[in-house]
């Protein structure tokens, strides 16, 4: 898959790939590691990275899903809860390796304690096995980045990169409600970081 430059969280909750195609079936798998992550409480989104057939020209291309009851829905407009802890899980199966534009957003940046929580994921790359409980990491080796899931709020940004290989799962709180931007900060093709529900969309907080 050729990767250009250009703009934008995924992931924990590991699911397995039924189908290929947007609005394809996921049926999650039970987690012995969910029980050991805080705010059980806490409102649960879970977006999922993976490649899905652009058009003609430009073929496959990694994007963002929204994963609700079992299907993959589009998230060029991701609604999230103002003043509640939003617990964020990104399920890659991206392979590739696509470091950030600048090295900074291979830092946590805007969620609670600036950490995320990585287990093994779905790529042949790691077994998710042998991290059950997870490995709470304030940065990731910038070498080893596939994506970021970044939101440019009213007064911070919140930056989640996701390494190849790994889930995460973050958790943050938003102050405010208003309509956010997020994107890819990787190099991870012109078109679709530029293509609503792809590597970019909005945030509608309410």
């Amino acid at each position: 898959m050729e990767r250009k430059i250009y703009l934008v969280l995924a992931v924990v909750t590991s699911a397995i790939l039924i189908g290929l195609s947007a609005g394809a079936i996921y049926v999650p798998p039970a987690q012995s590691s969910q029980s050991a992550l805080p705010y059980n409480n806490a409102y649960t989104i879970t977006l999922v990275v993976k490649d899905s057939y652009f058009n003609s020209t430009l073929g496959m291309e990694p994007a963002f899903y929204v994963l609700q009851n079992g299907t993959l829905s589009s998230s060029s407009v991701i609604r999230l809860p103002v003043g509640e802890i939003i617990r964020m899980n990104i399920v890659s199966y991206d392979t590739m390796v696509s470091p950030p534009f600048s090295t900074s957003y291979s830092q946590v940046m805007g969620t609670i304690d600036n950490q995320i929580t990585l287990l093994r994921g779905n790529t042949s790359l790691a077994s998710y096995s042998t991290l059950s409980h997870g490995i709470s990491v304030s940065s990731i080796p910038y070498a080893d980045i596939s994506h970021t899931f970044t939101i440019g709020l009213a007064n911070e940004t919140v930056n989640i990169p996701v390494e190849t290989g790994y889930n995460v799962t973050a958790f943050l709180e938003i102050g405010q409600p208003g309509t956010y931007s997020w994107g890819c900060m990787c190099p991870c093709g012109d078109v679709p970081m530029g293509t609503p529900g792809w590597m970019m969309g909005a945030i509608e907080a309410y």
